[in-house]
């Protein structure tokens, strides 16, 4: 098939928006527990994502639907200077049009409509046992620069005593009220401690991510002064991960869990077929030697998401933010 057959063209949702919930729900993600993708009912609800929104781009062949990808471009700091990063959350092609330069073509028209908004970075996480993508982006980028890897927690449980209490060192507070400016003062500086490369410090432009204060819950120590914040994002009506099958090992361990989980009152693992209840963890920062703070917050946002399988919280490999969540019963299930 030559790559001039394949049509590119903006998402319209009155005629392609079956076509991609079905597309979305045959991409599998590979990792330990297979999970596929639920966009239903519509693929673009999506809530609002900090800088311009998501836009999708539809890739057509003879007048049916065999791909897409989605993107956006955010305001971010590079060493303090202004600059527009464009973001690619996710793509897909129908798996029997796989390997016919479907992705390329989706892929060369998204880079190059970030480069007419004047994009200066390009940004896409990419699961790490994706072979196929690493080496379609390295062989169109040469000047590609690898990050570090984010391996993404699933938290479900607290194992063991927490390093603080509301007596001990933090206190926690859900309603930031007049503390709202220091809230975002202390996401901004934050925000440059994701230790993705050592040589790059990247910030965010706005000082909260597509959040407002009021969204996040904050332990502050003795002092009043702020230790760590946290935010947590409720997308089921937007998205869900879908149980595809277990491995032999995860699924025992899944059937151990669901046994303790009952106990706990807690929702049971889905069996396949079933949709994962899960909520993000958005900005879950912490003051350098202050992550016990964090691990307050995470026990806090849990219990408050009884009807949830799982907080996501994604840390670079070598984080000191890793310490919050080792007295947790957790899963990695996969690194980007």
């Amino acid at each position: 098939m030559s790559p001039d057959e394949i049509g590119i063209r903006p998402f319209a949702p009155a005629f392609d928006n079956e076509a991609l919930v079905r597309l979305a729900a045959s991409l599998a993600i590979p990792a330990r527990v297979r999970l596929g993708i639920d966009r239903s009912p519509s693929f673009n609800g999506a809530p609002g994502v900090p800088g311009e929104p998501h836009e999708i781009l539809v890739a057509e062949l003879r007048g049916e639907v065999v791909g897409f990808i989605e993107f956006a471009i955010s305001e971010f700091c590079l060493f303090e200077k202004p600059i527009r990063v464009g973001h690619v959350p996710l793509a897909g092609v129908r798996p029997e049009m796989r390997r016919r330069g479907v992705l390329t073509a989706l892929r060369d028209a998204a880079f190059s409509e970030a480069r007419c908004r004047k994009a200066d970075l390009g940004l896409m996480l990419v699961n790490a046992n994706n072979v196929p993508m690493q080496s379609l982006l390295r062989a169109a980028f040469p000047e590609l620069v690898s990050l570090a890897p984010l391996f993404v927690h699933g938290i479900l449980a607290r194992i063991r005593p927490a390093f603080a209490g509301p007596r001990g060192r933090f206190e926690i507070e859900r309603a930031p009220g007049a503390g709202s400016p220091t809230t975002a003062a202390f996401v901004k500086e934050r925000m440059g401690a994701f230790d993705l490369r050592p040589d790059l410090e990247i910030r965010t432009f706005d000082a909260l991510p597509g959040r407002e204060p009021d969204d996040f819950v904050t332990a502050r120590d003795r002092n009043g002064d702020i230790a760590a914040v946290i935010s947590t994002w409720d997308v089921s009506a937007w998205k869900r991960p879908v149980i595809l099958g277990y491995g032999s090992i995860e699924g025992a361990i899944a059937q151990m869990l669901n046994a303790l989980r009952a106990l706990r009152g807690r929702p049971p693992f889905p069996t396949p077929g079933g949709a994962l209840n899960v909520r993000y963890a958005l900005c879950p920062l912490a003051r350098p030697g202050s992550e016990e703070a964090l691990q307050l917050l995470l026990d806090d946002r849990l219990a408050d998401a009884s009807d949830a399988h799982a907080i996501l919280v994604a840390v670079p490999r070598g984080d000191p933010r890793a310490r919050a969540i080792r007295s947790f019963a957790r899963f990695v299930n996969v690194n980007i």
